[in-house]
């Protein structure tokens, strides 16, 4: 057998003794929970279970560590807030992160591409997007350090900024092979029909119990996204995920890379989760992200898309109608244009505050923070991680002399924190990559997996960058912020492979089973 072809095969098949160490390691995880749990109040058996899962992370291989870290962060950190109730189970993905930051430069110099569980190229992103990337972190450490903030602010704050590009880090530097970050995506399309009985507890048991006492008694439906049952969750997050998700099933579908029945139960499961948790940005995304997958086909099969299209529009429409029959009819709404008029009122007010709340409408918001620029370093800069915060353990300086909450989405958020230029970075990077994943996703070099993937990034981009002043998903909530860095590794390992490689050769250097 040749050393290629044993290369090959290794990538396709783990090693055993690799296999019965991630094995051992979940064991000894899942016993340690346990016991702790068992024994200690809610916080000891946090402290016990961080410190021994910080001990797994530094001497598990980073394939393994990315593997630990996904199942963690979609699977496991929603349930110790929602059922739990630990509500700083989210700090779980970003320390892993930081744990990944330190090992970063160690995994870098034992870099090696003959290794069959490292790409055998060298990823690279768009120089257009690297750039903004650039300017972006550029902007976001010069803000730190001109604002001379507080320790513990940069710290809370800055590990939304910082620790989870890690991961990034890692696909980009090559240190996994692409066909893992394959099996990646598959394994979070069953995220959907998996979180249905958690969707369904939620609507149904934990939601009816709120009727009485909470106006919005469905802010409760969260999925696995996380959350507080008394006080509503990461619907906004899950909503997100459910559409691109969708669009995945989709494309792998149509490139015939996924069952039929698989596509029906992922695809299934997402309208369900849609429709019981009353996420209306989610509602008016789900045609415009299939029509943006779906693009190359308006020009190849015109009616058949736009026939697609159509229906997604209608199925919009109609949860939309349900909507206003689920949650909506005691409050009087006699139609759906009624409905969706009074629902969208507020965010585009822009004098909405609430007081007793603390909640601003989204036009409102930003508003607000166009009337407060008297600064020119903190118009074009902004004031620094955590400036519009207002936490338990952290209140910003720009914060600080409100009543209310200013930090209403991503998009204020940056603009509060890293000013004009960091936003505009952040924003024409989403664009850059959103562009460069569509280009790439009609190149023929790429397999039929390939292309589906990189059709559902570029719709995902797009979804992201619609999000940013719908809510503060973006950088607040860890799936949302994974997701996006997942598919910007997804572009790096796609420019990677052309820039290694000539045409007739591509093929052949791809694992099988990510074809």
């Amino acid at each position: 057998m040749t050393s290629l072809t044993q290369a090959g095969y290794m990538a396709d098949h783990p090693r055993p003794f690799g296999r019965w160490l991630a094995a051992i390691a979940l064991l000894l995880f899942a016993a340690f929970t346990g016991l702790a749990v068992a024994v200690m109040d809610t916080w000891g058996a946090a402290v016990i279970v961080a410190l021994f899962l910080g001990m797994i992370s530094l001497f598990l291989p980073v394939r393994y560590f990315i593997v630990l870290f996904i199942f963690l962060t979609f699977v496991v950190v929603g349930q110790l807030e929602y059922f739990a109730h630990i509500q700083r189970a989210f700090w779980i993905p970003f320390l892993l992160g930081l744990v990944l930051l330190v090992r970063f430069p160690a995994e870098l110099m034992r870099r090696n591409k003959q290794h069959a569980w490292q790409a055998s190229f060298q990823p690279k992103q768009a120089s257009s997007v690297t750039l903004l990337l650039g300017i972006y972190f550029a902007t976001l450490i010069a803000t730190t350090l001109i604002n001379f903030d507080k320790p513990l602010q940069v710290f809370v704050s800055g590990k939304e900024y910082f620790f989870l590009w890690s991961i990034y880090l890692v696909i980009a530097g090559g240190m996994i092979n692409p066909a893992l970050l394959t099996r990646i995506w598959s394994y979070l399309l069953w995220l959907l029909p998996l979180q249905l009985p958690i969707i369904f507890y939620q609507r149904f048991v934990v939601s009816a119990q709120r009727a009485d006492k909470y106006s919005a008694a469905w802010d409760a439906v969260v999925g696995a996204f996380g959350g507080n049952p008394d006080g509503g969750g990461a619907s906004g997050a899950m909503g997100i995920f459910v559409v691109f998700a969708i669009a995945m099933a989709l494309c792998q579908w149509r490139q015939h890379t996924l069952r039929g029945w698989h596509c029906f139960l992922i695809v299934g499961s997402g309208l369900i989760a849609i429709l019981l948790a009353e996420v209306k940005f989610a509602v008016l995304m789900l045609p415009v992200v299939i029509g943006i997958a779906f693009l190359r086909d308006v020009f190849a099969r015109p009616l058949a898309a736009l026939g697609g299209i159509f229906l997604s529009v209608a199925l919009a429409g109609l949860l939309l109608f349900a909507y206003e029959k689920q949650y909506w009819s005691d409050y009087q709404q006699k139609h759906i244009g009624s409905y969706t008029g009074n629902v969208f009122a507020g965010s585009v007010d822009p004098d909405s505050i609430n007081m007793e709340t603390g909640e601003m409408g989204r036009i409102a918001a930003i508003k607000f923070w166009m009337q407060r620029q008297t600064n020119v370093v903190h118009s074009l800069i902004g004031q620094g991680p955590g400036a519009s915060r207002k936490g338990a353990l952290v209140v910003g300086n720009a914060a600080k002399p409100w009543p209310f909450n200013i930090d209403r989405s991503t998009l204020v958020i940056l603009l509060w924190e890293v000013g004009i230029l960091g936003t505009a970075s952040f924003v024409l990077m989403l664009c850059a990559a959103a562009w460069r994943a569509y280009k790439l996703s009609g190149d023929v070099r790429l397999p039929a997996a390939e292309h589906a993937t990189l059709r559902a990034c570029s719709a995902g981009l797009v979804l992201l960058m619609l999000a940013l002043p719908y809510n503060t998903d973006i950088i607040y909530s860890p799936q949302i912020q994974i997701l996006l860095i997942l598919i910007l590794g997804q572009l790096a390992i796609a420019g990677g492979r052309f820039a290694s490689s000539s045409p007739p050769s591509v093929a052949s250097a791809i694992p099988r089973h990510a074809r």
